[in-house]
C-alpha cells in the first residue's frame, strides 16, 4: 500500500504541470490583461500607449509566456504562489483566509447530499417499482435535468424575496460577530440547500443503481438459500458490495471542499474560494486565477488517491501490493 501510494504521488507531478501549463496559457490568451481590468475607461483614455506598456513592464506582462510560466513554477516550488495583482496581497493568504466559508458551506451541503441521496436510491431499490420508486426516480430526473443555479434562485425568490424567512445575500447580518452563531445558520440555510439539492438526485441515482446489480448477484441468492434473514442479505451482503460505486461519486464531491461553489457562492455573495475565483477572472488577476487553479487540481487529484485507498477498506479484495 505504501509504493502505491508514493507511485501515485509521484504521478501527480506531472499531471499538475500539464494541467497548470494549460491554465497558464489559456488564461494568458484571453483577451484584456490587468491593466484594462484596474483602470476605468476615463482613465484609460487619459494614458497614452507608453504609460501603459509601462505598466505591463511593471508587472511583467511584457515578457513572453513561457518565460512568465517558468517563473511562476519556480516560484511556486518554494512555496510562492504570488501577489495578487489587485489586491496587492499574497495569494496563498487569501486563499486561505476564504477557505473556511468554502468549508462551511460545502461540508454540510455535501453530507445532506450524500446522507438523503443514498438513502433515497438505497429505499428505491429495494422498493423496486413501487409508488415510492416511481416517484423517487421522477424527482431524480428532474433534479438531474434542471441546474443547481435554478434552485438557488428560486429559493431566493420564494424564501428570501416573497416570505422574507432567510436571508439571500452574505454569510453575516452587517454589525453582527462573524463567529459561528444562528446567524451564521440562518445565511447559510439557502446556499447550503441549493448546493445539496444539486446533488442529491446523482447520488440518488446511483446508489439505486448500485443496490439493483447487487440484488441481482449470484451469491444474493446464495445467501438467501441459507436461509439468512433478509435484512442481514439486504444490509450486509447487498449495501457492502454496492458501496464501491458510491465511495467512487462520494470522492469527486471532495475537491469543491477547496474549490467552493463559484455559481451558488457568486449567487449569494457567499465569501469563499468559488467567489474569489469568480472575482480573479473578473478583474483578470493572473496570479490569483493560478493560484486557486493550482489548489483546485491538487485537491482533485489527492480527492482520487484518497477514493482510491477507501476501496481497500470497502472491498477486501482489492489490494494495491
Amino acid at each position: 500500500m505504501t509504493q502505491y501510494i508514493l507511485r501515485r504521488l509521484l504521478l501527480v507531478l506531472p499531471l499538475v504541470l500539464g494541467i497548470t501549463i494549460i491554465t497558464f496559457t489559456i488564461i494568458n490568451l484571453a483577451p484584456g490583461d490587468p491593466i484594462t481590468a484596474m483602470l476605468d475607461p476615463q482613465e484609460m483614455r487619459q494614458l497614452t500607449s507608453a504609460d501603459i506598456e509601462q505598466r505591463r513592464v511593471e508587472l511583467g506582462l511584457n515578457q513572453p509566456i513561457p518565460v512568465r510560466y517558468l517563473i511562476w513554477v519556480r516560484e511556486a516550488l518554494h512555496g510562492n504562489l504570488g501577489y495578487s495583482i489587485q489586491e496587492k496581497r499574497p495569494v496563498a493568504e487569501m486563499v486561505l483566509e476564504k477557505l473556511p466559508a468554502s468549508l462551511a458551506l460545502s461540508l454540510p451541503s455535501i453530507l445532506i447530499a450524500i446522507t438523503l441521496g443514498v438513502g433515497l436510491g438505497v429505499l428505491a431499490a429495494l422498493r423496486q417499482y413501487s409508488l415510492f420508486d416511481y416517484l423517487a426516480t421522477a424527482a431524480a430526473f428532474f433534479g438531474v435535468s434542471v441546474p443547481g443555479f435554478f434552485f438557488a434562485f428560486m429559493g431566493m425568490y420564494l424564501l428570501g424575496v416573497k416570505l422574507q424567512v432567510l436571508p439571500i445575500f452574505g454569510m453575516w447580518t452587517p454589525g453582527q460577530p462573524t463567529e459561528i452563531n444562528l446567524d451564521l445558520v440562518h445565511h447559510a440555510v439557502l446556499p447550503v440547500a441549493a448546493l445539496a439539492i444539486a446533488h442529491v438526485a446523482g447520488y440518488m441515482r446511483y446508489a439505486r443503481a448500485a443496490m439493483l446489480d447487487s440484488l441481482a448477484a449470484e451469491y444474493v441468492v446464495t445467501a438467501r438459500a441459507k436461509g439468512i434473514s433478509e435484512v442481514a442479505v439486504q444490509w450486509v451482503h447487498v449495501f457492502r458490495n454496492a458501496l464501491l460505486p458510491l465511495v467512487t461519486i462520494a470522492g469527486l464531491a471532495l475537491p469543491t471542499l477547496i474549490g467552493g461553489s463559484f455559481v451558488i457562492e457568486t449567487i449569494f455573495s457567499w465569501p469563499g474560494v468559488g467567489l474569489l475565483g469568480y472575482t480573479a477572472i473578473l478583474q483578470r488577476d493572473y496570479p490569483l486565477q493560478m493560484g486557486i487553479a493550482l489548489m483546485s487540481a491538487v485537491a482533485v487529484l489527492l480527492a482520487n488517491l484518497v477514493t482510491d485507498i477507501a476501496y481497500c477498506f470497502v472491498d477486501p479484495r482489492i489490494r494495491y501490493d
